[in-house]
């Protein structure tokens, strides 16, 4: 585990020293809070399981990129959404409808048989 770790440490440090390389060096400061803040989106929308690859996308494809708060808050309303859709379970639609299907028993002349 403790190696993995470091790993990913290490991953995390060369990407890190790569962006370095592609940003222009600067001292304003509200650049800095602007990059500080995109680093902070990326880092969340790079959390996401692929679960979430439909709403990354969504919020990537923006011409501006929202704020930190602003996808937080779409996440969070995605979160509540699927809750209520009852999405997310580990049970994929397809194999629940086929659940469903075998619980139901034929009512009609043969009462013994099952769909």
């Amino acid at each position: 585990m403790e190696n993995r770790l470091c790993n990913l440490l290490g991953s995390m440090k060369s990407m890190w020293n790569e962006l370095e390389i592609y940003r222009p060096h600067t001292t304003d400061a509200t650049l800095l809070r602007k990059r500080a803040e995109e680093d902070k989106i990326f880092q969340l929308l790079s959390s996401l399981d692929s679960t979430y690859e439909d709403l990354r996308c969504h919020i990537l494809m923006n011409i501006e990129l929202p704020s930190f708060t602003s996808v937080c808050a779409t996440i969070q309303r995605e979160e509540v959404r699927r809750k209520v859709m009852n999405i997310g379970t580990s049970t994929s639609v397809p194999e629940a409808r086929a659940y469903i299907t075998n619980e139901k028993s034929y009512k009609g002349k043969h009462p013994n048989l099952k769909c």
